[in-house]
Protein backbone atom coordinates (compact mmCIF):
# COMPACT_ATOMS: atom_id res chain seq x y z
CA UNK A 1 0.00 0.00 0.00
CA UNK A 2 2.86 2.27 0.82
CA UNK A 3 6.11 2.93 0.30
CA UNK A 4 7.24 1.93 3.62
CA UNK A 5 5.45 -1.27 3.67
CA UNK A 6 7.80 -1.39 0.23
CA UNK A 7 10.62 -2.12 2.23
CA UNK A 8 9.21 -3.60 4.84
CA UNK A 9 8.25 -6.52 2.56
CA UNK A 10 11.00 -6.68 0.39
CA UNK A 11 13.27 -6.98 3.42
CA UNK A 12 11.08 -9.79 4.72
CA UNK A 13 11.14 -11.43 0.86
CA UNK A 14 15.10 -11.56 0.83
CA UNK A 15 15.22 -12.51 4.76
CA UNK A 16 13.21 -15.71 3.85
CA UNK A 17 15.01 -16.30 0.53
CA UNK A 18 18.59 -16.47 2.24
CA UNK A 19 16.94 -18.29 5.11
CA UNK A 20 15.35 -21.10 2.74
CA UNK A 21 18.50 -21.62 0.71
CA UNK A 22 21.94 -22.39 2.05
CA UNK A 23 23.94 -21.47 -1.38
CA UNK A 24 22.27 -18.01 -2.05
CA UNK A 25 24.32 -15.10 -0.60
CA UNK A 26 23.48 -11.76 -0.17
CA UNK A 27 25.64 -10.59 -3.23
CA UNK A 28 23.52 -13.02 -4.88
CA UNK A 29 20.89 -10.47 -5.19
CA UNK A 30 20.24 -6.86 -6.59
CA UNK A 31 17.70 -4.29 -6.27
CA UNK A 32 17.24 -2.01 -9.29
CA UNK A 33 15.45 1.50 -9.37
CA UNK A 34 14.60 3.69 -12.01
CA UNK A 35 16.11 7.30 -10.79
CA UNK A 36 16.89 8.26 -7.17
CA UNK A 37 18.65 5.62 -5.69
CA UNK A 38 19.61 7.80 -1.96
CA UNK A 39 16.32 8.09 -1.70
CA UNK A 40 15.38 4.56 -1.72
CA UNK A 41 18.32 3.72 0.46
CA UNK A 42 17.05 6.00 3.06
CA UNK A 43 13.74 4.15 2.33
CA UNK A 44 14.47 0.83 2.74
CA UNK A 45 17.43 1.01 5.10
CA UNK A 46 15.82 0.62 8.35
CA UNK A 47 13.31 -2.04 7.45
CA UNK A 48 16.71 -4.38 5.70
CA UNK A 49 18.79 -3.36 9.31
CA UNK A 50 16.07 -4.68 11.54
CA UNK A 51 16.66 -8.17 9.64
CA UNK A 52 20.03 -7.95 10.12
CA UNK A 53 20.53 -7.31 6.10
CA UNK A 54 23.25 -5.41 4.28
CA UNK A 55 22.81 -3.20 1.46
CA UNK A 56 25.29 -1.48 -0.70
CA UNK A 57 24.30 1.47 -2.68
CA UNK A 58 26.46 1.51 -5.61
CA UNK A 59 25.61 4.56 -6.36
CA UNK A 60 26.94 6.47 -3.24
CA UNK A 61 29.44 8.36 -4.29
CA UNK A 62 33.44 7.86 -1.48
CA UNK A 63 35.51 11.01 -2.61
CA UNK A 64 34.12 12.06 -5.33
CA UNK A 65 33.37 8.66 -7.18
CA UNK A 66 30.33 6.12 -7.29
CA UNK A 67 31.23 3.28 -5.94
CA UNK A 68 29.86 1.41 -8.75
CA UNK A 69 32.33 3.09 -10.78
CA UNK A 70 35.26 2.66 -8.12
CA UNK A 71 35.26 -1.14 -8.09
CA UNK A 72 35.35 -1.33 -12.16
CA UNK A 73 38.99 1.15 -12.22
CA UNK A 74 42.21 -0.23 -12.42
CA UNK A 75 43.64 1.46 -9.93
CA UNK A 76 41.24 0.01 -7.94
CA UNK A 77 41.61 -3.88 -8.88
CA UNK A 78 45.61 -3.24 -8.55
CA UNK A 79 45.46 -2.06 -5.31
CA UNK A 80 42.77 -4.46 -3.77
CA UNK A 81 44.80 -7.15 -5.54
CA UNK A 82 47.89 -6.02 -3.81
CA UNK A 83 46.54 -5.51 -0.31
CA UNK A 84 45.07 -9.24 -0.92
CA UNK A 85 48.51 -10.75 -1.50
CA UNK A 86 49.98 -8.94 1.19
CA UNK A 87 47.11 -9.91 4.11
CA UNK A 88 46.99 -13.62 2.69
CA UNK A 89 43.52 -13.26 1.90
CA UNK A 90 43.43 -15.28 -1.87
CA UNK A 91 39.52 -14.64 -2.41
CA UNK A 92 39.44 -13.98 -6.39
CA UNK A 93 42.45 -13.86 -8.65
CA UNK A 94 44.59 -11.19 -6.88
CA UNK A 95 48.14 -12.75 -8.53
CA UNK A 96 46.60 -12.67 -12.05
CA UNK A 97 45.27 -8.91 -11.50
CA UNK A 98 48.32 -7.78 -9.87
CA UNK A 99 51.06 -9.54 -12.42
CA UNK A 100 49.06 -8.12 -15.09
CA UNK A 101 48.86 -4.81 -14.16
CA UNK A 102 52.83 -4.61 -13.69
CA UNK A 103 53.23 -6.25 -16.72
CA UNK A 104 51.04 -3.60 -18.75
CA UNK A 105 52.55 -0.50 -16.76
CA UNK A 106 56.39 -1.71 -16.76
CA UNK A 107 55.46 -2.70 -20.71
CA UNK A 108 56.85 -6.44 -19.78
CA UNK A 109 55.12 -8.98 -22.39
CA UNK A 110 54.66 -12.31 -19.66
CA UNK A 111 54.61 -14.41 -22.38
CA UNK A 112 57.95 -14.86 -22.59
CA UNK A 113 60.43 -16.64 -20.12
CA UNK A 114 62.44 -13.24 -19.33
CA UNK A 115 59.24 -11.11 -18.69
CA UNK A 116 57.60 -13.80 -16.83
CA UNK A 117 60.54 -13.59 -14.34
CA UNK A 118 60.51 -10.50 -14.57
CA UNK A 119 56.92 -9.93 -13.39
CA UNK A 120 56.77 -12.22 -10.87
CA UNK A 121 59.85 -10.69 -8.82
CA UNK A 122 57.74 -7.17 -9.35
CA UNK A 123 54.99 -8.73 -7.86
CA UNK A 124 56.81 -10.71 -5.01
CA UNK A 125 59.29 -7.31 -4.25
CA UNK A 126 56.15 -5.03 -3.97
CA UNK A 127 54.00 -7.81 -1.71
CA UNK A 128 56.85 -8.29 0.40
CA UNK A 129 57.30 -4.25 0.98
CA UNK A 130 53.57 -3.78 1.37
CA UNK A 131 53.09 -7.19 3.82
CA UNK A 132 56.36 -5.91 5.86
CA UNK A 133 54.74 -2.56 6.15
CA UNK A 134 51.43 -4.24 7.64
CA UNK A 135 53.53 -6.43 9.67
CA UNK A 136 50.69 -7.68 12.31
CA UNK A 137 48.84 -4.93 12.73
CA UNK A 138 44.99 -5.23 11.94
CA UNK A 139 43.05 -2.85 9.98
CA UNK A 140 42.53 -0.15 12.46
CA UNK A 141 45.98 0.19 13.09
CA UNK A 142 46.96 1.40 9.71
CA UNK A 143 47.40 4.72 7.91
CA UNK A 144 45.01 4.27 5.13
CA UNK A 145 46.73 7.02 3.42
CA UNK A 146 50.22 5.96 4.10
CA UNK A 147 49.47 2.33 3.07
CA UNK A 148 48.00 3.25 -0.17
CA UNK A 149 51.14 5.91 -1.18
CA UNK A 150 53.53 3.37 -0.21
CA UNK A 151 52.24 0.86 -2.85
CA UNK A 152 52.59 4.48 -5.08
CA UNK A 153 56.03 5.06 -4.71
CA UNK A 154 56.83 1.14 -6.21
CA UNK A 155 54.27 1.26 -9.07
CA UNK A 156 53.92 5.29 -9.69
CA UNK A 157 51.30 7.12 -11.14
CA UNK A 158 52.99 8.20 -13.62
CA UNK A 159 53.37 4.75 -14.86
CA UNK A 160 49.42 4.29 -15.03
CA UNK A 161 48.88 7.67 -16.74
CA UNK A 162 51.43 6.26 -19.53
CA UNK A 163 50.13 2.79 -19.93
CA UNK A 164 46.49 3.11 -19.65
CA UNK A 165 44.17 5.62 -21.80
CA UNK A 166 41.78 6.62 -19.68
CA UNK A 167 44.13 7.89 -16.79
CA UNK A 168 46.35 9.86 -19.93
CA UNK A 169 43.96 12.94 -19.37
CA UNK A 170 42.11 14.73 -16.24
CA UNK A 171 41.79 14.07 -12.53
CA UNK A 172 40.32 10.47 -12.87
CA UNK A 173 43.30 8.71 -11.73
CA UNK A 174 43.68 10.66 -8.73
CA UNK A 175 40.17 10.77 -7.69
CA UNK A 176 39.70 7.01 -8.26
CA UNK A 177 42.73 6.83 -5.41
CA UNK A 178 41.09 9.28 -3.27
CA UNK A 179 37.91 7.10 -3.71
CA UNK A 180 39.56 4.02 -2.77
CA UNK A 181 41.31 5.57 -0.13
CA UNK A 182 38.02 7.18 1.44
CA UNK A 183 36.11 3.58 0.90
CA UNK A 184 38.53 1.52 2.42
CA UNK A 185 38.71 3.77 5.90
CA UNK A 186 34.98 3.46 5.58
CA UNK A 187 34.76 -0.35 5.72
CA UNK A 188 37.77 -0.62 8.26
CA UNK A 189 35.49 1.11 10.40
CA UNK A 190 32.89 -2.07 10.41
CA UNK A 191 36.04 -4.53 10.52
CA UNK A 192 38.14 -6.38 12.84
CA UNK A 193 40.66 -8.44 10.37
CA UNK A 194 41.82 -7.67 7.08
CA UNK A 195 39.27 -10.39 5.65
CA UNK A 196 36.45 -8.76 6.91
CA UNK A 197 37.46 -5.48 5.29
CA UNK A 198 38.27 -6.66 2.14
CA UNK A 199 35.07 -8.07 2.10
CA UNK A 200 32.86 -5.47 2.88
CA UNK A 201 34.58 -3.58 0.13
CA UNK A 202 33.84 -6.29 -2.33
CA UNK A 203 30.25 -6.35 -0.92
CA UNK A 204 30.39 -10.38 -0.48
CA UNK A 205 27.83 -9.95 2.56
CA UNK A 206 25.14 -6.88 1.02
CA UNK A 207 22.66 -6.67 -1.14
CA UNK A 208 23.17 -4.68 -4.11
CA UNK A 209 21.47 -1.67 -4.94
CA UNK A 210 21.83 0.34 -7.86
CA UNK A 211 20.25 1.74 -11.30
CA UNK A 212 19.11 -0.13 -13.63
CA UNK A 213 21.30 1.73 -16.03
CA UNK A 214 24.16 0.72 -14.05
CA UNK A 215 23.88 -2.89 -14.01
CA UNK A 216 24.19 -3.40 -17.65
CA UNK A 217 26.61 -5.98 -18.05
CA UNK A 218 26.29 -7.67 -14.59
CA UNK A 219 24.38 -10.60 -13.67
CA UNK A 220 22.54 -11.53 -10.34
CA UNK A 221 19.99 -14.70 -9.46
CA UNK A 222 17.84 -12.44 -8.24
CA UNK A 223 16.72 -9.61 -9.65
CA UNK A 224 14.03 -6.98 -7.77
CA UNK A 225 12.27 -4.26 -9.57
CA UNK A 226 11.67 -1.74 -6.96
CA UNK A 227 8.97 0.77 -7.45
CA UNK A 228 7.29 -0.59 -10.58
CA UNK A 229 5.15 2.82 -10.65
CA UNK A 230 4.20 4.44 -14.03
CA UNK A 231 6.49 7.34 -12.99
CA UNK A 232 9.15 4.98 -13.35
CA UNK A 233 8.64 2.88 -16.14
CA UNK A 234 6.80 3.12 -19.39
CA UNK A 235 6.98 6.53 -20.00
CA UNK A 236 8.38 5.98 -23.33
CA UNK A 237 10.33 4.02 -25.80
CA UNK A 238 13.53 4.26 -23.97
CA UNK A 239 11.69 3.04 -21.01
CA UNK A 240 11.07 -0.14 -22.59
CA UNK A 241 14.38 -0.67 -23.47
CA UNK A 242 15.81 0.26 -19.66
CA UNK A 243 12.98 -2.40 -18.21
CA UNK A 244 14.38 -4.68 -20.94
CA UNK A 245 17.95 -3.99 -19.64
CA UNK A 246 16.77 -4.86 -15.98
CA UNK A 247 15.31 -8.06 -16.76
CA UNK A 248 18.32 -9.76 -18.69
CA UNK A 249 20.65 -9.17 -15.35
CA UNK A 250 18.56 -12.32 -13.68
CA UNK A 251 19.88 -15.78 -13.74
CA UNK A 252 17.14 -17.30 -12.21
CA UNK A 253 14.45 -15.01 -10.26
CA UNK A 254 12.67 -11.66 -10.79
CA UNK A 255 10.49 -10.26 -8.57
CA UNK A 256 8.53 -6.94 -9.21
CA UNK A 257 7.25 -4.23 -6.41
CA UNK A 258 5.06 -1.48 -6.55
CA UNK A 259 3.12 0.72 -4.39
CA UNK A 260 -0.36 2.14 -4.61
CA UNK A 261 1.15 5.42 -3.16
CA UNK A 262 3.17 6.50 -6.10
CA UNK A 263 1.64 8.50 -9.10
CA UNK A 264 -0.45 5.27 -10.80
CA UNK A 265 0.29 1.70 -11.37
CA UNK A 266 -1.44 1.26 -15.05
CA UNK A 267 1.13 -0.29 -16.62
CA UNK A 268 1.48 -2.92 -13.73
CA UNK A 269 -2.09 -4.07 -15.46
CA UNK A 270 -0.81 -3.58 -18.92
CA UNK A 271 2.16 -5.93 -18.28
CA UNK A 272 0.15 -8.42 -16.38
CA UNK A 273 -2.45 -8.72 -19.79
CA UNK A 274 0.52 -8.82 -22.29
CA UNK A 275 2.41 -11.50 -20.43
CA UNK A 276 -1.10 -13.49 -19.96
CA UNK A 277 -2.07 -12.88 -24.11
CA UNK A 278 1.90 -14.22 -24.64
CA UNK A 279 0.51 -17.47 -22.97
CA UNK A 280 2.44 -16.86 -19.40
CA UNK A 281 0.82 -18.87 -16.74
CA UNK A 282 -0.04 -16.95 -13.14
CA UNK A 283 -0.57 -19.26 -9.87
CA UNK A 284 -3.59 -18.57 -7.99
CA UNK A 285 -3.01 -16.24 -5.42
Amino acid sequence: NTRNDEGLHLAEFIHNELAQNDNLNPSDIVVLARIRVDDVEKRIRDAFQNKEIKIRNEARAVGGIAIQDLVKERIYEFLIAVLKLATNVRVGSPFQVCRDIVADVRGIDINTDRGHSDSLVIVRNLVEDIGSFIGSRGPNEISMDELVDRVLTKITANEFLRAYREYSGGDRFMDAVAGFKEFIRECTNESSTWENCISNMEGNDSVRLMTIHKSKGLEYHTVIFLEFNDDSFWGNEDDVNVFFVALSRAREKIRFSFTKDSRGFNNVGTFIKNLQDAGVKFLSP
